[in-house]
């Protein structure tokens, strides 16, 4: 194909192994468990609605990933012709809820077995999250030990999001190889873009 034509019919995308929600947290979220032992009692609290927003924000950055693979996907099929082309379609699956972003992705993309289990793991625990995480938890709120139950949860869920958002990446990054775009592309593009905010 010849750099920037992207006319692109089909992606196939997947894992290899079997998301395991029991695997070892990265040291990153270890740190926030470790962190928490040695809060007093009226900041563990805190300490869990922390947890909750970055997990929150994790789950976010996963819709954005997918919503670009979509654009992504547009742009190499020949759907985007103009900017005010991208900006509709970008502002349409911006309402987009995760679920229906997950759906669209999937006709779009081939993916794997394991890899839509994940997905849809994703999908499940974002809606938990989001939806009565704290009243579901009420009881365990109120007591250390619950509490401690519920940082757990919270660092597995975060480590599913990453990891949805990093195969998702993955994604975009053959689209932008279809499109002809480097990474280098991508990164003086967003460095303009900051300094521009900077100015303003």
């Amino acid at each position: 194909m010849a750099e920037g034509q992207g006319n692109l019919d089909s992606i196939e995308a997947g894992l290899t192994f079997e998301y395991d929600a029991s695997s070892p947290l990265p040291d990153d979220l270890v740190a926030h468990r470790e962190e928490f032992d040695t809060l007093p009692d009226e900041q563990q609290a805190k300490h869990i609605y922390a947890l909750a927003g970055l997990a929150l924000y994790a789950s976010q950055c996963l819709e954005v990933s997918l919503q670009q693979i979509l654009l992504l996907q547009a742009k190499a099929r020949g759907e985007i012709r103009i900017l005010a082309e991208h900006d509709a379609l970008e502002q349409r699956f911006s309402r987009h809820t995760l679920g229906r972003l997950l759906v669209t992705a999937r006709e779009k993309v081939d993916i794997n077995t394991k890899a839509a289990s994940m997905l849809e793991h994703a999908l499940d625990t974002r809606n938990r999250l989001a939806h009565g995480y704290f009243w579901s938890h009420a009881e365990d709120f109120c007591t250390t030990n619950g509490q401690r139950a519920m940082m757990e949860e919270l660092l597995r869920f975060i480590r599913l999001f990453r990891l949805a958002d990093r195969f998702c990446d993955a994604i975009v990054h053959v689209l932008l190889q279809t499109l002809g775009i480097t990474k280098e592309q991508v990164e003086r593009e967003y460095a303009r873009t900051m300094n521009g905010l900077q100015d303003t």
